[in-house]
């Protein structure tokens, strides 16, 4: 018995540190990638003094994405995902060396290409990884602690790039260069290796889409995770312009806005430091995905009655702590309940349905407030994740 318990613990201590490993890896390339990503913004802006110019290099992030995350992760079911991980790393973490030695906006915007191109390979690898390393159990809590960081990461690093940028343009892509080769040495010291081969032993070298969509049919909580997304994206995916629309209203509008979005991230930074030091553990991601969009509810239903931005303002916790919720959890439930022969596919259509959704969600937006007020959105924006919840509730009996 004695041997046993020595193991376990041994094997948890063993887990712990590659997991710490692995969130090193994603904290220090995120820091490098938004400080390029902000660092590039500003330096387009500065030549073209363009919006036009800033969507177009919005646009190559994004399309690209849409475009590529289902083609990247059926390609990936049969590599070697550590190798692909760190392999992008030093691909990334080179031409940013390029774009230091030689810098001009073809450099700049060809670098944005290859980021966004080679960071679906990371994340879609990394995310498949990540339950070898800390166990199914694990997954909400892991997610978690990702997100916060590298959301903190991703707070630091507009301020981190304008102080640079104020010295040289070219140093962010320095920097930037050796996150991505420090991350790509973390990854390689990884103990997990995860392949092909040692993922699930198949007679077919690979999965056609009639294999996937039989798979999704079959599979009822990823089936609903992946509606839920969906419904999500394009409803709720551009809900900024929604906001804005909102306190144009006021007196203020800027200012509240800008309180709005603060306590907003206060609830969301709340739930996931609180899930960090398992105050709040959770071991049933699919259910506090399903149980927290009453939430939303709540939170679009005090919109519509309020007369008032002070009571708006607050109401915007109700929005974080949802977003907090059900944002670690939705990848936490993919990965948990996704066969290990199907999981990096499914990540890549996970990717595509969040940046396609939201891009649909913001035109769409953008077009029905010119007709709507946007109390009446909110009315019935709020109405639709009502129905959504008691459509799916009955199906969190389903989750072992």
């Amino acid at each position: 018995m004695r041997l046993n318990i020595k193991k376990i613990r041994d094997n948890a201590h063993k887990r712990n540190k590659e997991f710490y490993k692995y969130l090193t890896a994603m904290n220090i390339s995120r820091f490098g990638a938004f400080l390029t990503y902000f660092s590039v913004a500003l330096i387009v802006y500065s030549i073209y003094r363009s919006g036009i110019m800033l969507s177009i290099f919005e646009l190559v992030s994004v399309v690209p994405v849409i475009l590529l995350s289902v083609p990247i992760g059926m390609w990936l079911t049969n590599r070697d995902l550590k190798k692909v991980w760190y392999l992008s790393s030093i691909i990334i973490g080179t031409f940013n060396i390029v774009v230091f030695m030689n810098l001009n906006i073809y450099f700049l915007f060809a670098l944005n290409l290859i980021t966004t191109v080679f960071s679906i390979c990371i994340g879609i690898s990394s995310q498949s990884i990540l339950p070898e390393i800390v166990g199914k159990e694990e997954l909400p809590w892991a997610n978690s602690v990702i997100m916060f960081s590298v959301s903190a990461m991703g707070m630091i690093s507009p301020a981190v790039s304008g102080f640079i940028l104020s010295y040289s343009w070219n140093l962010p892509f320095l920097i930037d260069s050796l996150t991505y080769f420090v991350e790509a040495v973390i990854v390689f010291m990884l103990s997990v290796n995860i392949t092909a081969k040692n993922i699930e032993k198949r007679e077919k070298p690979r999965i056609s889409f009639r294999e996937y969509f039989g798979y999704l049919r079959r599979n009822k909580l990823l089936r609903n995770i992946l509606i839920i997304v969906t419904f999500l994206m394009f409803v709720a995916g551009g809900l900024k312009i929604l906001h804005i629309a909102y306190f144009s209203g006021y007196e203020k509008p800027y200012t509240y806005y800008g309180l709005a979005m603060s306590v907003s991230a206060v609830g969301f930074f709340l739930i996931l430091l609180f899930t960090t030091l398992k105050i709040l553990v959770i071991k049933k991601p699919y259910k506090v995905c399903i149980l927290s969009l009453p939430l939303y509810v709540m939170f679009f239903a005090a919109i519509y009655i309020s007369n008032s931005a002070s009571f708006a303002i607050v109401c915007f916790l109700l929005l974080g702590l949802g977003n907090g919720l059900l944002s670690p959890n939705f990848t936490a439930t993919i990965q948990k309940y996704t066969e290990k022969s199907y999981l990096t596919s499914i990540l890549g259509i996970y990717q595509t349905l969040i940046n396609g959704g939201r891009i649909a969600s913001i035109s769409i937006t953008g077009f029905l407030v010119t007709i709507f007020q946007p109390r009446i959105l909110y009315l019935f924006i709020g109405i639709a994740f009502g129905i959504v919840f008691l459509i799916f509730l009955p199906s969190i009996r389903y989750e072992r």
